[in-house]
């Protein structure tokens, strides 16, 4: 929260105050300011008492509009009934336009001006911020409208209208008191306090967002709901579809099997004819050859594809048999140029072993010359790097001979796989080559057999037979043709896969949205009522009963106790605890006041523990209305410590607490001629 250290406030054309206005310098007073009136306008009545003739001559003098210019700067709204007045109640009754209220506090300027009627009315906030105390184009931050300057000035001051009434306003209205609100604005208020308005931002935001992802997935639940009975529907179809063709399907059957029983029938009438065996061996005899000679190309095709294939893997073995001979040469080479390095290292070694046998001293046998040692070492030395020389060739060699054994391996591999390749294309040319002649001699045999005379009964029962054969035939090939709903079919199929594909996507993204609602119901819960502010509020509490109860001390006399419980319902004892606890609506009015009193510089005394400052102003209105002496004099003395931190303005029309406050700064305002007026 900002440091509201109020500087000046003015205002126009406001309430009572004319185009003439006022003008108040705040640093012009000392810390407790008296405000005094007087109504040149009132009509002179007779008054029953001194206090009387005092509040007749007071009255209607723009004394609380004081306090209203603080508010309705603030908050574009006044501190008695707001919710009474209409827009354009605070304009001067007379003069009837261009109210204007000027507030200066900290680096802070605002100026609200409101216009009543005509088509050139205009509304207007503007709002300034300087550390110099400039306040021109460069200072300005008035934002796009008015409710967004408004929310500005509400984050610049860090407070609310209800915690401003409740912590630096006290009237004789007591209905906009802490304790006369109901529980919820209680809560409300307090956070206001607080500043705690964020997490509560953030608490509706997270019901929002929760709220906007509940609602998406009720849409994308709906829409999901007709894609599984789109899918249902499309499903339905197939199966009905393919009912229909497995009933086409057993109603060909039905028909084949018809056909099959009729044939049977002629074929057993016909064979019991003269010549009917004859007959029937003839057209089985035929059937055979139809059916050989269909199936000899077939064959052939087959036998001239495996020729075709043995062919290629024979060129593909002889091309593998290069490759093998090409293995076979390397590894012969390095055989033999290994075998050779292998007996020159032995010669050297073996020579080495001679020279490890000479004395040194002695003669040579081939050169006669005298053996030194020096010699036979250095001699033995150079074989010795031969050796090593030889060794690391053989190496190479052996790797060598590694690479080319697995050439070697993958070589017989190939030959093995071709080989197989080879038989099994040979064995199918034998099968098929077998297949040929047996076909061709059953072809030979059934040419053999001739067709007998037939006479009429036979021809008949025979065309018959002929004719149901070829029903049969065409029948058989029906059955294995596509059905007539094999479109249908498939167009059913892909409908129902789109279908499916569909709902897959479709509950995948319900679920995705769903997945985020637990994000949002942990924020929700965070920032909501039994989250994060009501732990603050918890904890201010006790400071806030002990701080209500310091006040009252100066204003009951320490003779009632005043308490909230975490739910900030207040409970209100007679100290020492004497029966049941008073009913707040019960007290009585004055009771009631000093109450209302305490509990507002209290909330003041946790604003200025949580943020560190609150309004340097407090307005006390007609605080000693329905208050005894003793109470009087309490709160005078309230009045005094308040004073050491915060300037106060008092009004009142109470003669004990005037006499009191004689010592105070005077305000005096005096209303003549309809208008109000400042007079120094």
């Amino acid at each position: 929260m900002k440091n509201l250290k109020f500087k000046y406030a003015a205002a126009y054309n406001f309430l009572p105050f004319g185009p003439e206005g006022i003008q108040i310098n705040f640093d012009n007073y000392k810390n407790i300011v008296l405000v005094r009136g007087e109504n040149r306008d009132a009509k002179k009545l007779e008054p029953s008492s001194p206090s009387e003739e005092l509040k007749i001559s007071s009255n209607g003098t723009g004394k609380s509009s004081i306090q209203e210019i603080v508010s309705y700067g603030l908050f574009g709204k006044t501190v008695k009934r707001p919710e009474k007045l209409g827009a354009n109640d605070v304009v001067h009754n007379k003069v009837g336009k261009d109210a204007k209220v000027e507030l200066i506090f900290d680096n802070i300027r605002i100026v609200r001006t409101r216009k009543e009627g005509g088509k050139d009315s205009k509304n207007s906030l503007r709002l300034w911020e300087s550390s110099q105390g400039v306040w021109d184009k460069d200072t300005e931050i008035t934002q796009g409208t008015m409710a967004l300057t408004q929310k500005k000035i509400e984050e610049l001051i860090g407070l609310s209208y209800e915690a401003f009434i409740n912590m630096s306003v006290f009237t004789d209205d007591q209905r906009a008191c802490f304790l006369e609100c109901e529980n919820k604005q209680k809560k409300e208020i307090v956070e206001n306090m607080l500043s705690l308005g964020v997490y509560r931002e953030w608490f509706e935001n997270a019901k929002n967002y929760r709220k906007e992802i509940k609602s998406k997935i009720d849409v994308k639940a709906k829409e999901y709901a007709l894609l599984v009975n789109s899918r249902d529907e499309a499903e339905r179809r197939l199966n009905l579809t393919k009912q229909k063709e497995d009933k086409w399907k057993k109603d060909k059957e039905a028909e084949l099997e018809k056909m099959k029983s009729d044939f049977r029938t002629y074929t057993n009438m016909l064979g019991q004819t003269d010549n009917g065996a004859a007959i029937i061996a003839y057209q089985k005899a035929q059937e055979k050859i139809k059916e050989i000679n269909e199936s000899l190309p077939e064959k052939e095709k087959v036998k001239k594809d495996n020729q075709t294939k043995l062919d290629l893997a024979r060129n593909k073995e002889a091309e593998i048999k290069q490759e093998a001979l090409k293995v076979s040469e390397e590894y012969q080479d390095i055989a033999k140029k290994t075998k050779t390095l292998v007996s020159e290292r032995q010669a050297k070694e073996s020579e080495i072993n001679k020279l490890k046998t000479n004395v040194p001293g002695t003669k040579c046998d081939k050169c006669k010359g005298d053996i030194l040692e020096e010699n036979i070492n250095e001699y033995i030395q150079k074989i010795e790097l031969e050796i090593s020389e030889i060794n690391a060739i053989l190496k190479v060699l052996v790797e060598n001979a590694k690479e080319i054994q697995k050439k070697a391996d993958v070589v017989k591999e190939k030959q093995d796989k071709i080989k197989k390749f080879i038989d099994g294309f040979t064995t199918n040319i034998s099968n098929v080559d077998d297949e040929l002649t047996k076909l061709r001699n059953e072809l030979v045999k059934a040419s053999q057999v001739r067709e007998p005379k037939t006479g009429n009964e036979e021809s008949v029962l025979q065309a018959k037979v002929e004719a149901v054969a070829k029903q049969i035939e065409e029948k058989h090939k029906e059955l294995l043709a596509d059905t007539p709903f094999k479109d249908i079919i498939q167009n059913d199929e892909e409908e129902l896969q789109k279908s499916k594909d569909k709902v897959v996507e479709k509950e995948k993204e319900v679920k995705e949205l769903e997945a985020e609602l637990p994000y949002y119901d942990y924020w929700i819960t965070g920032f909501g009522d039994n989250g994060i502010r009501k732990w603050i509020v918890d904890g201010i509490i006790p400071e806030l009963n002990n701080r209500i109860n310091y006040w009252l001390q100066f204003l009951i006399d320490n003779r009632i106790t005043l308490r909230f419980d975490n739910e900030l319902n207040e409970v209100i004892e007679r100290n020492p605890v004497d029966g049941n606890p008073y009913v707040y609506h019960a007290m009585s009015t004055g009771q009631r006041r000093r109450l209302n009193l305490a509990v507002s510089q209290s909330f003041a005394h946790i604003m200025m523990l949580s943020s560190g400052s609150i309004p340097s102003v407090v307005f006390l209105d007609e605080v000693t209305t329905n208050v005894d002496p003793l109470g009087v004099q309490g709160i005078y003395n309230m009045i005094c410590e308040l004073a050491e931190d915060r300037q106060v303005f008092v009004t009142t029309h109470d003669p004990d607490l005037i006499r009191m406050l004689q010592t105070a700064d005077t305000l005096k305002l005096v209303h003549e001629n309809g208008f109000a007026k400042l007079v120094v």
